[in-house]
């Protein structure tokens, strides 16, 4: 038996070797071979090698559009427009707008986010303003709660302190500084500019994509205010809702139910939830009039 076993090895073995060899050549010939001409001779002489390629390419689509019969023909363009024509439409071209609302965002965020917890949305608004008795049309944003740039999270933080965003950032859509940046005419913390002294506008900004699932406002009379309204000196200002923004949470089912619908049990047991709260939710203007 021992015998018979090493002679059928010997008589595979020639086969083994010849098909394992056809093995290495075959991966030789169509990855490696392809691979190194490539690398070493086609990409140093791209452009000269692949000429005659790229051009049969060339044809062959002209033709199948149609195209290789076409005949080519100089165009002398002439104008006839007069000089100063341009004067009559002074108007118009002033309103030719100069920020593109879909790229601007970055350039708000790094002039007027101020703070990590503010921001701006990625595509911006655009609106027409009369101002000074004239009609401007202005890129503008709202500055944003943004409750990811906050430092110090926790639920107190987050759902009775910083509430809301402040104040909207307002640039000329048809202007800019020497430099090239957004000539603002509404801007800062504190908000101030045009829009602020003509329109006189709420700053406080508790609806938006960006708020908070929920925030809880109010407090009782006679109680210091501990939400968060704009940063300013080493505390920053404080302020208390007084609007009517969202359900009631004085008595105790009610705070049950809230507790139960975003499960959070300090709806129940904070003293930040008064006789005097409202919960605010819902809080993406689209999804409150849809």
């Amino acid at each position: 038996i021992s015998v018979r076993f090493k002679t059928a090895i010997k008589a595979w073995k020639t086969p083994i070797i010849a098909l394992a060899f056809m093995i290495v050549c075959s991966i030789v010939i169509s990855f490696a071979w392809p691979a190194l001409v490539q690398r070493f001779k086609v990409a140093p002489n791209a452009q000269e090698l692949e000429a005659t390629y790229i051009q049969r390419n060339i044809d062959a689509t002209k033709f199948a559009y149609g195209l290789n019969n076409v005949k080519k023909e100089s165009y002398n363009a002439t104008s006839k427009g007069k000089s100063g024509a341009l004067s009559k439409e002074a108007e118009s071209t002033a309103q030719i707008r100069l920020l593109d609302p879909q790229v601007t965002s970055p350039t708000f965020r790094q002039l007027q986010q101020s703070k990590q917890y503010y921001t701006f949305a990625d595509t911006l608004s655009v609106d027409k303003y009369d101002i000074d008795g004239v009609s401007q049309d202005t890129v503008i944003a709202a500055r944003e709660l943004d409750l990811a740039g906050n430092d110090n999270r926790n639920w107190v933080n987050d759902h009775t302190v910083y509430t809301h965003g402040y104040g909207i950032v307002a640039a000329y859509g048809n202007k800019v500084t020497t430099d090239g940046q957004p000539q603002f005419m509404e801007y800062g913390i504190p908000a101030q500019g045009k829009l602020t002294k003509s329109q006189k506008y709420e700053p406080r900004i508790y609806f938006s994509p960006n708020a908070p699932e929920y925030s809880i406002v109010g407090s009782p009379k006679g109680t210091s205010p501990w939400e968060f309204d704009y940063p300013t000196g080493s505390q920053g200002a404080l302020i208390t809702f007084k609007g009517n923004g969202g359900p009631s949470l004085g008595n105790f089912f009610s705070k049950l139910l809230h507790a139960i619908r975003f499960e959070s049990d300090q709806i129940l047991f904070s003293d930040r939830v008064t006789s005097e709260s409202q919960i605010l939710y819902d809080r993406d203007p689209k999804t409150r009039v849809s």
